[in-house]
């Protein structure tokens, strides 16, 4: 997604990373990191609420060296600005990413970040009271675990607008096809930026972790009870459907580029034993 309202050369536009949490996004910094190694800015807000457009035009403006900005707390809306903003996010299955975020927090501490509720209940309890404790409607931290995704991409809970969203967006990934994803934004993005090197070493990667997906669902389960997993995916059924929207909205786009020569730079990838592309 971008903002059209002027045509603008390669060289002008800055890539708007959303870096949804445990979804990524150190390992996309890495890369942002490197190819903008003097031009990657970071931006958040204050407390426990979103940036306004009005902060991200504003700090666009203070830095007009940004070629890419990257925010946890800033929606995949972008503001109207003179400059192409380009819109990057990748979405994860949400249930995977409920216990990638409960090891997260438990190993939190206060010198990565100031503690708060979500860690504090990770460190006192198990997986299922963790969880049990996020499902309560009436908790707020606990929305991290409840449709997160959906609802932060777009500022407010409206699936079907969230959709549109994506659609709009330039650049968007799947935790889980990490390689396809890079894939396709080489080619996407490349009239922006030419050729960025996506190659990666990727980041927070937990060695306990299962490689399939399906048997770490199914773990998932295992450790919740039929019960309580049955209200994680009732309260999760948005995000489901957007990451299985994702997912094929993907490869629509690779299909897109299938004649191009890009399959190539995937064996060229790097990778580093010890981390994983969840954060």
């Amino acid at each position: 997604m971008f903002n059209r309202k002027t045509h603008h050369e390669a060289g002008d536009a800055i890539l708007f990373h959303c870096h949804l949490f445990k979804n990524a996004g150190t390992t996309i910094e890495y890369l942002l990191n490197r190819n903008f190694p003097d031009a990657h800015g970071h931006l958040e807000a204050d407390g426990f609420r979103q940036l306004t457009p009005a902060e991200i035009t504003g700090a666009l403006d203070q830095n007009p060296h940004w070629r890419a900005l990257s925010s946890h707390t800033a929606s995949l809306v972008m503001p109207e600005y003179p400059r192409p903003l380009i819109g990057l996010v990748f979405i994860r299955h949400p249930i995977d990413r409920v216990h990638s975020v409960y090891r997260y927090e438990r190993r939190r501490t206060d010198e990565d970040k100031i503690m708060n509720p979500s860690a504090q209940v990770a460190k006192e309890t198990d997986f299922r009271g963790f969880v049990d404790w996020a499902l309560d409607e009436n908790n707020g931290y606990g929305s991290i675990i409840r449709n997160f995704q959906s609802r932060h991409i777009l500022g407010r809970d409206d699936l079907p607008e969230a959709k549109r969203l994506l659609r709009r967006t330039s650049c968007v990934g799947t935790v889980e096809e990490l390689d396809l994803s890079l894939g396709v934004f080489k080619y996407s993005l490349k009239r922006y930026f030419g050729v960025m090197n996506l190659d990666y070493v990727i980041q927070n990667q937990s060695r306990s972790r299962h490689p399939e997906l399906d048997s770490r669902i199914k773990e998932i389960e295992s450790l919740l009870g039929p019960e309580v997993y049955r209200e994680l995916l009732a309260k999760n059924a948005g995000d489901l459907e957007l990451w299985a929207y994702a997912g094929r909205l993907l490869h629509l786009r690779h299909a897109k580029y299938t004649g191009h020569r890009f399959i190539g730079y995937l064996r060229q990838k790097l990778r580093k034993p010890g981390t994983n592309p969840s954060n």
